[in-house]
């Protein structure tokens, strides 16, 4: 085992519990998470808009550094992001479609990438 791969395990590792421990936040006591991230509602159409390009960042991450099995799952991702939006807006009477419209397209462009890269 080498040192780069124990080096990114370990900084992995703790993204991994500090993402988990504001995620928990968000789902027990949305005002404190509010507090905890610095979040102000007022911005949040731009904080969005920046998710989205971040999101495409890391579609082209993938792309160049990683491949079809990267973007498997990265697509894969995405795409539970998307079917959970759905399922967070279904649960409040929402519309859903549009969010489960983009986890099916996710789910089905991490499909293709998931052949490509087991073809490969």
């Amino acid at each position: 085992m080498n040192w780069t791969f124990i080096v990114a395990g370990f900084l992995a590792l703790i993204a991994l519990a500090i993402l988990g421990r504001i995620m928990r936040c968000w789902l027990a006591n949305p005002s404190a998470a509010l507090l905890l991230t610095s979040h102000d509602p007022e911005q949040f159409p731009q904080v969005m808009a920046g998710r989205y390009a971040f999101m495409a960042a890391m579609i082209m991450g993938a792309l160049i550094f990683g491949g079809a099995g990267a973007l498997a799952f990265v697509f894969a991702s995405l795409s539970g992001l998307g079917f959970y939006d759905g399922w967070v807006y279904g649960r409040v009477g929402k519309s859903t479609a549009k969010h489960n419209q983009a986890g099916l397209a996710s789910l089905a462009a991490a499909l293709a990438c998931l052949a490509l890269w087991a073809g490969a």
